[in-house]
């Protein structure tokens, strides 16, 4: 069975409004047929109009049984944890929950706790953005999920290294996000660490305090996804990341002031199955590593170079010149860039479906022009703070590609006729 549809959530948002809950299943027959049907997955995300009362009603109802996927991140913030914990008991087969932007206060983690303990199966836990969640939360569901492989507790101000204080944590664990938590040091990797037969594939630590020598407690040996933004990195560092990572696909070093030539150059020589690749803010790589790099690593799909201020067009021919399967570019704000390099871009890169140039003053019509003959299967044109195309253009441009969907100076949307399809709720 697949997901609430885009269309009964705005029924459901419409009458939750002005019907009582003992009359919502009644009143929504797509609904109850859903609920009634035994169905395994229910999308409520983003339902803020959808009553604590009623949520519990759907829950509890005897089709909720069968349900193995629940979202039902950023509902309506005074939904209790009380009632939650009511609803863990109509729901043993859960096996994912997403519960995003909860500022849920009453008994939040209380409700978490008794997750772990009601529902044996959960593999995969969302809670990240929950201004609320505590140290003991977490470390419950960690002490008592023993199957859970996916946990993100990523942007939750109150989570420490304490979160991760049980032990042994799970083997089972696969991914884990915690970026955006500034609380979190070495201590919490070390505490992972711990249990030598976890084998992380997914690692976001993007914002926290974490350092190499946090990242030389874990086995690496399977990792595929790293992000290490604003992390304290050195050359030495990505030598051991590289060398204990060998299967590492993508790798985020965003705002990471130590990048530079020499770092990029390891990256170069020895991620042999990087695709994707983030550099924003890396403002002491140059063009001469960019070079090493682009020709030692053609099969790159994603590459994110924006605010590099030192690249300029040399960088630019290097990526259209040996990268010619990429397929998203980010050249936001690179102001050595000229128009130049930007034609290399929309006449050379023809695969790609992402292209951002926010801030590059050169891009004018005409590269709008080349862009509908060339990028055909492009899909996002991002060209914020960019003042010189006009609309008339960017008109034609969602005229000859309908699948592409373009930000304008503004950031307002320019939808192609394909890309209305696509993004119709």
């Amino acid at each position: 069975m697949e997901s609430l549809t885009g269309e009964q959530k705005a029924l459901l948002l419409n009458e939750v409004s002005r019907i009582s809950s003992g009359e919502l299943l009644n009143a929504n027959k797509d609904l109850a047929s859903f609920l009634a049907s035994g169905a395994s997955d229910i999308d409520l995300s983003g339902c803020s109009l959808l009553r604590p009362e009623v949520c519990k009603d759907m829950f509890t109802s005897v089709g909720s049984m069968q349900l193995i996927s629940m979202n039902i991140s950023d509902c309506h913030p005074y939904m209790s944890g009380l009632m939650l914990s009511e609803v863990w008991d109509h729901v043993p087969r859960l096996e994912k929950l997403e519960f995003r932007a909860t500022s849920l206060l009453l008994n939040f983690n209380r409700a978490i706790k008794d997750l772990a303990v009601k529902c044996e199966r959960i593999t995969h836990i969302d809670l990240s953005l929950s201004v609320n969640l505590s140290d003991d939360a977490v470390s419950t569901l960690l002490a008592s999920c023993r199957e859970l492989r996916v946990l993100k507790v990523a942007n939750c101000p109150r989570i420490t290294d304490d979160a991760f204080r049980v032990q042994p944590i799970s083997s089972s664990l696969a991914e884990l996000e915690m970026w955006g938590n500034r609380a979190i040091t070495d201590v919490a990797l070390q505490r992972i660490g711990c249990n030598e037969d976890i084998r992380l594939r997914r690692l976001l630590l993007t914002g926290t305090s974490t350092t190499s020598r946090g990242l030389q407690s874990l086995n690496l040996d399977e990792v595929r996804t790293l992000e290490l933004g604003e992390c304290e990195l050195f050359v030495e560092d990505i030598r051991f990341i590289l060398l204990s990572a060998r299967n590492l696909e993508r790798l985020d070093l965003s705002w990471c002031d130590n990048v530079e030539d020499e770092m990029l150059g390891r990256i170069a020589g020895h991620a042999q199955c990087l695709t994707h690749l983030d550099m924003r803010k890396c403002s002491e790589i140059t063009d001469v590593s960019m070079e090493q790099l682009c020709s030692t690593r053609s099969q790159l799909v994603h590459l994110g170079l924006a605010r590099c201020d030192s690249l300029g067009d040399s960088s630019v021919r290097s990526i259209c010149n040996h990268c010619k399967t990429l397929q998203s570019l980010d050249l936001s704000w690179l102001n050595e860039v000229t128009a130049a390099g930007i034609e290399e871009v929309v006449c050379k890169l023809s695969c790609l479906t992402s292209l951002k140039l926010e801030g590059c003053k050169p891009l004018c019509d005409s590269h709008l022009e080349m862009a509908s003959r060339n990028l055909k299967v492009l899909r996002e044109f991002h060209m914020g703070w960019c003042n010189s195309p006009t609309d008339d253009m960017i008109d034609e441009l969602v005229t000859k590609l309908p699948s592409v969907i373009v930000w304008d100076y503004y950031g307002r949307e320019h939808v192609g006729d394909l890309a209305k399809k696509r993004t119709k709720p």
